[in-house]
């Protein structure tokens, strides 16, 4: 069941990226609520995916991530790219840009 979970998150996530550069995604995780944008990768780089590939376990990388714990909802961390393994998503929210 959890396979198939994580199979139907990452279609749906691949679905929002279709004929779009980036969209903005929210994801509720165990240890808070990360905010980013998920992007196709670069022209030139061979792949058209926004998923690591050749893991396990479905990641994605969000660009301009902030993260918010939920001990302190306020922003507590924030990267350029923020890793996030699939397997660690409770539920998520595409944002319109």
């Amino acid at each position: 069941m959890a396979e198939l979970q994580l199979e139907r998150t990452e279609e749906a996530l691949a679905r929002a990226l279709d004929g779009r550069e980036a969209v903005t995604v929210i994801c509720y995780t165990p240890f808070g609520i990360v905010r980013g944008i998920l992007r196709r990768a670069s022209p030139g780089t061979g792949s058209e995916s926004a998923f690591i590939e050749g893991r396990s376990d479905p990641v994605i990388g969000l660009h301009d991530a902030v993260v918010e714990h939920y001990s302190s909802h306020l922003p507590t961390g924030l990267y350029k790219v923020f890793y996030l393994s699939l397997k660690q998503v409770s539920g998520y929210v595409l944002v319109e840009n």
